[in-house]
């Protein structure tokens, strides 16, 4: 988000204007096109998960430039799939959970924000997501996280707790809560509340998306344990 909000030219082209393009050719040629979003197109003002049927109102450049995305690939084609996913983590590229985890095994406190809401979502589950939806005609835009909605400080002791029981050599097995406005370096506004709500996934596909503690614990049990 602070990227996007020092450059909104190649934010919008990455995320609006690009999309829009490859909905177009896979519309030419008969093809579904599956477009992911961000659960960043909400101003984080409604204490309760999101609905698909929410109104969306970004607070910064990167919301506003995936919803003008999801806005064109949907004008592109009523068959195309726009997913909404939030705070991923997974195999292949560090994030939140491996922030907290060197935090960790570095020191003697991990400072995690405790006054920002949302949607953990395991990367290794989106997949059987996508392909269960895939089976339903012209789902639309859909939310696609593991649940519950969480703060950031359960999401960093949730890390904590599982890396605890696969043996981790930590200093602290405990998050220290601090606002989000005590962070520095944002340039961007977030949205403090940004839950995603999951029903009509289940009501289109009958399935529900695994509780996102145990989906870290498969993710961390697949790493080694640092000696």
């Amino acid at each position: 988000p602070d990227v996007c909000e020092a450059e909104p030219e190649r934010a919008f082209l990455a995320n609006a204007v690009a999309p829009r393009i490859l909905a177009e050719c896979c519309e030419l040629r008969g093809a579904r096109m599956i477009h992911f979003s961000t659960d960043y197109v909400f101003d984080g003002q409604q204490s309760r998960p999101y609905l698909e049927t929410d109104a969306a109102s970004p607070l910064n450049t990167y919301g506003r430039s995936k919803l003008e995305g999801e806005q064109r690939v949907a004008a592109a084609s009523p068959h195309h799939l726009i997913l909404r996913l939030a705070w991923l983590f997974g195999p292949g590229r560090d994030a939140f959970p491996e922030w907290v985890l060197q935090q960790a095994l570095r020191q003697d406190e991990v400072r995690v924000v405790s006054d920002k809401t949302g949607s953990p979502t395991y990367s290794e589950d989106v997949p059987a997501g996508v392909e269960a939806l895939l089976a339903v005609a012209d789902p639309g835009l859909v939310h696609l996280v593991n649940g519950p909605a969480g703060s950031w400080q359960e999401y960093g002791q949730g890390v904590l707790d599982a890396a605890t029981v696969c043996g981790w050599p930590l200093r602290t097995n405990r998050v220290t809560p601090v606002a989000l406005s005590s962070l520095p370096g944002l340039t961007a506004r977030r949205p403090v509340q940004s839950a995603l709500d999951t029903a009509k996934f289940t009501r289109l596909t009958g399935l529900t998306p695994r509780p996102w503690p145990e989906a870290m614990a498969d993710h961390l049990a697949s790493k080694p344990v640092p000696v």
